[in-house]
């Protein structure tokens, strides 16, 4: 007990810190002797023998057959790349979600403030010219690409009356 209040003599402690050590030490020792007993015991009766019975001989059969070593050690390495694959993915996922939630609401603050600007009745007249023009376009290539297919259907139909045998069913 000396020891331990010649110890705390040296240390840059508070005094009411200092007077409850020296006052409570003996209960902080015994604590510790308590932990330091279940500690031992612990390791004596639940650890050693869960070591002995389990843990040492599946290694040392792996340590004997290397085949088995292998595919355990190529298991692991598969893992373990598919953990870091996972987190790429979930990091490129992450980056793709932000980019596309500051598209979204980058374009409606766009259409707001064009709204803004040009009035609830220039915009809808906008709408519409721009619209028109875009089913305009549109019409014209469905028909373009409508009468190219037509056109194409006759040809393999007139090549297919002068061959026998496979038509391409």
């Amino acid at each position: 007990m000396d020891n331990f209040q010649d110890l705390l003599a040296y240390l840059p402690l508070p005094a009411n810190v200092v007077n409850h050590l020296t006052t409570h030490s003996a209960l902080y020792l015994s604590l510790y002797h308590r932990f330091i007993s279940l500690r031992s015991t612990l390791q004596t009766h639940i650890l050693t023998p869960f070591l002995h019975t389990f843990i040492y001989p599946a290694l040392l059969r792996l340590y004997n057959s290397p085949d088995i070593l292998s595919v355990v050690l190529f298991a692991a390495v598969l893992l373990l790349s598919l953990k870091v694959l996972d987190m790429l993915r979930q990091a490129v996922m992450f980056w793709v979600r932000i980019v596309t939630r500051l598209l979204f609401w980058g374009t409606i603050l766009v259409c707001g403030v064009y709204v803004w600007g040009r009035g609830v009745d220039g915009t809808v007249d906008d709408v519409r010219v721009y619209g028109g023009a875009l089913m305009d376009l549109w019409t014209r290539e469905y028909d373009k690409y409508d009468n190219m297919q037509k056109q194409a259907k006759v040809a393999a139909q007139m090549n297919g009356a002068s061959r026998k045998g496979y038509k391409g069913r």
